[in-house]
């Protein structure tokens, strides 16, 4: 099960991070039997939408502040991209109900073979989905 999914896993997900979340999301797909075409093209956009907010979020933290149109002082364009793409995954994530108030997350069998993180220890792979919602929640109840 694990080795299909990983098989199947887009080839520009170079990450190990982002390859996991992908194999998590499709394991867990495939276990409710929700597992499509079009839930195998979602996923794959929630997963480089979270790997694209991370990367602009990094560059922005390099140069928070950019010059405006007449010179002013101004917040990095990127940050507000990465939240717009924070958005769309979660969008995505809640449509393919894979937040944690979506889901109802049985853990996959233990041939399943989902790897912990970089340090080895197990943990659900899902989590950040989870992490991004309470984010968002915050925000919108701080906004």
């Amino acid at each position: 099960m694990r080795q299909r999914a990983e098989a199947d896993a887009p080839a520009v997900l170079e990450s190990p991070r982002w390859r996991r979340l992908y194999v998590a999301g499709r394991l867990e797909l495939e276990q409710r039997g929700d597992w499509t075409t079009l839930a195998r093209e979602q996923l794959e956009v929630l997963v480089r939408a979270m790997a694209k907010a991370e990367e602009l979020r990094t560059v922005a933290e390099n140069a928070p502040l950019t010059r405006g149109s007449t010179g002013q002082q101004v917040e990095n364009p990127l940050w507000r991209t990465a939240e717009r793409l924070d958005a769309r995954a979660l969008a995505i994530a809640k449509s393919l109900k894979l937040t944690a108030d979506t889901r109802s997350w049985v853990a996959p069998p233990d041939d399943a073979g989902i790897p912990g993180g970089p340090e080895g220890e197990a943990g659900d792979e899902l989590d950040e989905l989870d992490e991004l919602a309470v984010k968002r929640k915050a925000k919108a109840k701080a906004g």
